[in-house]
């Protein structure tokens, strides 16, 4: 299954670099996230780095996809555990994107959010993420919020990314 996933990653992205519009449009980049709410609980700051994919539909809207990974340190965010155990967050986004004349960015991604407190306790929820920024020539900065309820809890942070445009 992983390897017919690779190869067809792999068959549309080279079908479609080579294309003369420019539609599909590759960025990466680090992330700074500074939680609160039940992520804060024991954390200060956390660190990640981020992948999109967006595809032009029109002259100022795109869709796109957006997945990253996230590490913060202190105390679990979900379960108990015991300090200095590392979080890691997964996002996965899909969502539209609206960029202006001005290069005034606004968007809305939703998807789901892991979380994995270690020790092998996985927990999956809805992560929803409104995204702002602004747009330079080949770099975006956007600041985020990203929020996913699991259960009863909510955890959340706000990202500040810098990504490059490949």
């Amino acid at each position: 299954m992983k390897k017919l996933l690779v190869l067809a990653i792999l068959f549309f992205l080279i079908s479609n670099v080579k294309s003369q519009d420019r539609k599909l449009q590759f960025e990466s980049g680090p992330t700074l996230a500074i939680p609160f709410g039940n992520t804060a609980l024991g954390k200060i700051v956390g660190i990640g780095a981020e992948g999109i994919v967006s595809y032009k539909m029109t002259d100022h809207i795109n869709y796109f996809g957006q997945t990253g990974i996230f590490y913060f340190s202190g105390k679990t965010a979900i379960g108990e555990g015991a300090s200095g155990n590392t979080t890691m967050h997964v996002p996965i986004l899909a969502g539209l994107r609206y960029t202006s004349d001005k290069g005034f960015i606004a968007g809305m991604g939703v998807g789901c959010g892991f979380y994995n407190s270690g020790h092998g306790y996985t927990q999956a929820g809805f992560d929803c993420s409104p995204q702002f920024g602004y747009k330079f020539k080949k770099f975006d900065f956007m600041a985020k919020f990203n929020g996913t309820v699991i259960e009863s809890s909510y955890l959340g942070y706000l990202g500040l990314s810098l990504f490059y445009k490949l």
